[in-house]
């Protein structure tokens, strides 16, 4: 994958990861990279009332040269508890609950790392395999959260 990171509050990710979607797509074609791939936000921290950082990625053939102000993004290896859906973006959010929900019960263990700012996921990602179309409740498209289990 290749990407960039952004800063964001829960307030602006909507807004400051579709700016940033597109102009790493723009990097991309600029530098005839192909961007068939799927979008990707790779969370490690979140917080209710501070900054944090999303890393923001397309997919792309594993021997593509990283265009200048890019870089080459990872996910780790492993097992994920995963769940999909078509429908609003809106409901990610709801996706998400809905899944660590499942996982709690389950008595899944997610892989945590320490951070100075408390426990960080070491992967949890939203894969965007299309790109968005308007829906009656704003953009909308398939999209898949992943949350990375301990080993």
């Amino acid at each position: 994958m290749i990407g960039a990171s952004v800063e964001v509050t829960l307030d602006t990710i909507g807004e400051r990861v579709g700016e940033v979607f597109d102009d790493v797509e723009a990097r991309l074609r600029d530098a005839h990279v192909d961007v068939t791939g799927a979008g990707l936000l790779r969370y490690t921290t979140v917080s209710r009332h501070e900054t944090f950082v999303v890393d923001v990625a397309f997919e792309v053939p594993v021997e593509t040269a990283v265009p200048p102000g890019l870089r080459a993004h990872t996910l780790p290896g492993g097992l994920y508890a995963v769940a999909r859906q078509y429908g609003a973006y809106s409901w990610i959010g709801g996706l998400t609950k809905e899944l660590m929900d499942w996982g709690d019960h389950q008595g899944l263990d997610y892989a945590m790392v320490p951070s100075p700012a408390g426990d960080a996921w070491e992967s949890w990602f939203e894969a965007y395999p299309d790109p968005p179309i308007m829906g009656p409740e704003g953009l909308e498209g398939p999209v898949e959260i992943g949350l990375k289990l301990a080993d």
